[in-house]
């Protein structure tokens, strides 16, 4: 009895999911998207689930939405988003409950290391011709650091001028490293311009305010990505961007 029982609420959920799933496609049609539908019972944990229906479908990207209740709690909840962006091999689309409503142009976070370059590639694929925000957030260690503060302010003019220099320095090889993510987002077909912004603040926090300013259709980040000098660590900003952001969110495998 216990057996049937078991057997008939699986094939119950079956039905429900099956339906869910037809819905979502005609969703998807008046969305102006061709999309066939598949359902798949989760052995083990739906990301994984999820993971092997995309291996079979031979997918280009992943789209999947994260769950409101606030920042607060998506913070600490595990969610499936956060397990596909963390093990997917190809590009994951998070799209928050409460996305906000945006038509400007796509952001991506560059840094100059090989995720960053992903990112870029990516957005060049998936949103060909687009106008493109190439951002990069960068710090300086003399402006925001005590030993920098006390150089800045060191009685030697020589060593004041030193700081100076080194401030230059820093902030044209900023503009150097983003000048090179616009021109190799303009050999993948963007319409793409530099932006950079000097922040103390943690790097996700500048990118989530730097795209609410510009209206970010999507923001797009690399998984792993390390830029030593300029500080721009996009492997752990892109955990934090999944759980805070309110836009739509592109995760890139390196």
């Amino acid at each position: 009895m216990i057996r049937t029982a078991i057997a008939r609420l699986r094939e119950s959920a079956l039905a429900d999911a099956e339906e869910l799933a037809q819905a979502a496609c005609r969703d998807a049609a008046d969305a102006g998207l061709r999309a066939e539908s598949r359902t798949v019972a989760a052995e083990r944990s739906v990301w994984s689930a999820i993971l092997d229906a995309v291996g079979e479908a031979d997918a280009d990207a992943i789209v999947c939405g994260t769950h409101g209740h606030g920042v607060a709690v998506r913070a600490v909840l595990g969610s499936v988003a956060a397990g596909l962006v963390h093990h997917a091999q190809l590009p994951v689309l998070v799209v928050p409950e409460e996305a906000r409503s945006a038509s400007g142009p796509v952001l991506v976070a560059f840094d100059g290391s090989a995720s960053s370059v992903a990112a870029v590639q990516v957005a060049g694929r998936l949103f060909p011709g687009r106008v493109t925000l190439v951002l990069l957030v960068w710090r300086s260690p003399l402006r925001h650091t005590l030993t920098g503060a006390a150089m800045r302010h060191a009685p030697l003019e020589e060593v004041r001028d030193i700081v100076g220099d080194l401030d230059c320095l820093i902030e044209e090889f900023a503009q150097a490293t983003a000048d090179t993510g616009v021109a190799l987002a303009l050999e993948h077909g963007l319409q793409a311009s530099p932006t950079t912004v000097e922040s103390d603040d943690p790097v996700a926090q500048t990118i989530m305010r730097v795209a609410n300013e510009t209206d970010a259709a999507v923001t797009v980040v690399g998984r792993r990505g390390r830029g030593a000098v300029l500080g721009a660590i996009l492997g752990s900003v892109s955990s934090s961007l999944i759980h805070a952001s309110d836009g739509p969110l592109l995760v890139t495998a390196s």
